[in-house]
C-alpha cells in the first residue's frame, strides 16, 4: 500500500485551487506510508510558495495564495507474471 501525494495552492480571494504543473514544480507522487507523505506535502507546498520562483512574495500576498496537500491511500497491483506458453 502507498499514498499518492496532491498538492494544489489556493486563493483565498475567490476560494479556488490549482495544481501546480509539473513543468513549474515536478514533485514525487507516491510514497510508503502516510507519515513520509505529510512530511513531503509539508516541505514541498512551502518551498513552492516560498522558496522557489514560482510566486512572488507580491503575489502570494496580492492573491492571498495558500498550499493545500493531501495524501491518499492506493494500492498498486502487483504485476503478475506471464503465463508460460503450454504445449
Amino acid at each position: 500500500m502507498e499514498f499518492f501525494l496532491t498538492i494544489v495552492i489556493c486563493t483565498a480571494i475567490n476560494n479556488q485551487c490549482v495544481e501546480v504543473p509539473i513543468q513549474e514544480h515536478d514533485y514525487r507522487r507516491t510514497y510508503k506510508n502516510h507519515y513520509e507523505c505529510v512530511n513531503r506535502g509539508l516541505n514541498e507546498s512551502l518551498d513552492i510558495l516560498y522558496t522557489s520562483k514560482i510566486f512572488t512574495q507580491d503575489e502570494v500576498e496580492n492573491m492571498k495564495l495558500y498550499p493545500k496537500f493531501w495524501c491518499e491511500k492506493i494500492i498498486i497491483p502487483k504485476e503478475k507474471p506471464e503465463p508460460k506458453p503450454t504445449i
